[in-house]
């Protein structure tokens, strides 16, 4: 996975970063004032995109996180079939995937879905299905985080 070192108070909503070996979606990021003695901090939530689990962590403002390379790639869901394979069609190029398997209890319906590709290894399917290395799955309304995407 590639990752960038990006000051911590240029982190936004949405991003994703590693904290403390995880790779995360911010879902909150809250900037203290200096105290007298202190400098200020960034406090940063995040949800593991893998276990689904909440990570919290104080840093200051100073410190360096690391950001993995995050592209966006919309595509249209074609099919999925009775071993539970979807079909995702590139609109761009007219190319077809069908290697992606979904969990027995997914419940994707939506005939549009966003898939948000990184680079090496994590392929995410907005707000339903999120891929690591090609064969996890982690679906966010089971996690109980589907307002958070």
């Amino acid at each position: 996975m590639n990752k960038n070192p990006e000051d911590i108070d240029s982190i936004q909503k949405s991003d994703f970063v590693v904290l403390n070996g995880r790779l995360l979606q911010v879902i909150e990021v809250t900037y203290s004032k200096p105290g007298k003695i202190g400098r200020p901090k960034v406090y940063v939530i995040g949800i593991d995109i893998s276990r689904g689990r909440r990570y919290e962590d104080v840093c200051p403002t100073k410190d360096v996180i690391k950001v993995p390379n995050v592209s966006k790639k919309a595509y249209l869901l074609v099919d999925i079939d009775k071993d539970g394979y979807v079909t995702l069609l590139n609109e761009d190029t007219c190319n077809t995937r069908s290697d992606i398997k979904l969990q027995k209890d997914s419940d994707i319906a939506q005939p549009k879905i966003s898939v948000d590709i990184q680079k090496e290894h994590c392929l995410h399917v907005t707000p339903h299905i999120i891929l690591m290395d090609g064969n996890d799955i982690w679906h966010p309304r089971r996690a109980g985080v589907a307002s958070h995407f």
